[in-house]
């Protein structure tokens, strides 16, 4: 039996990693880390890790049951939210981790991207995010803009990067591409079970 934990606190080195890639869509996400409202904690041991990812989990350091969760050795391979994870120096969002932001307001409203009933579902399938299914996007976005897209409920149902300018928005033709989908809501009925 495998007698070393599952779980480890991030270090420094990882913390900056989550902060920087954090900082174009959440200014103020690394304040709770600061202000201990929230701890991030990496899954070591694990048969369902892919490759050389580390999974973050993010967790309320008030649990009075964390000590003797740590504790245990080979036999959780979750706990928290799922947060993301950390491949080759960057930091990965997950869906969860993404919820987790924009409900507790971390999300910057630039960062947030509306679409049309036709663009959700569109997306829902895995497509990417064209000028057409956009209800209302920021002039502030950047190209390679880490996003958020909302349906008309304001619902995360994706995660994705700009490929245009918000400024240029209006420029564009209707069948142009305005962000490509980095993971939907859709994949977790798509992938192989």
């Amino acid at each position: 039996m495998n007698d070393s934990k599952n779980f480890r606190p991030i270090n420094n080195y990882e913390k900056n990693i989550i902060a920087n890639s954090l900082s174009q869509i959440s200014i103020k996400f690394i304040s709770i880390l600061d202000e201990k409202l929230y701890d991030l904690y990496i899954l070591l041991n694990s048969p369902v890790i892919k490759g050389n990812q580390l999974p973050i989990y993010l967790i309320k350091p008030r649990n009075k049951d964390l000590k003797q969760l740590l504790q245990l050795t080979s036999y959780s391979y979750s706990m928290g939210l799922y947060f993301g994870f950390i491949k080759k120096g960057f930091f990965f969002l997950s869906l969860e981790g993404a919820e987790f932001l924009y409900r507790n307001k971390y999300i910057l409203e630039k960062n947030q991207i509306i679409v049309n009933i036709q663009g959700e579902k569109s997306i829902l399938y895995g497509n990417n995010i064209l000028k057409k299914m956009v209800s209302n996007i920021s002039m502030e976005l950047k190209i390679n803009d880490l996003v958020v897209v909302l349906n008309e409920l304001k619902e995360i149902i994706a995660i994705g990067i700009t490929k245009v300018e918000g400024n240029n928005f209006y420029n564009l033709e209707s069948d142009d591409l305005i962000a490509l989908n980095l993971i939907d809501k859709g994949y977790y009925l798509r992938k192989n079970q």
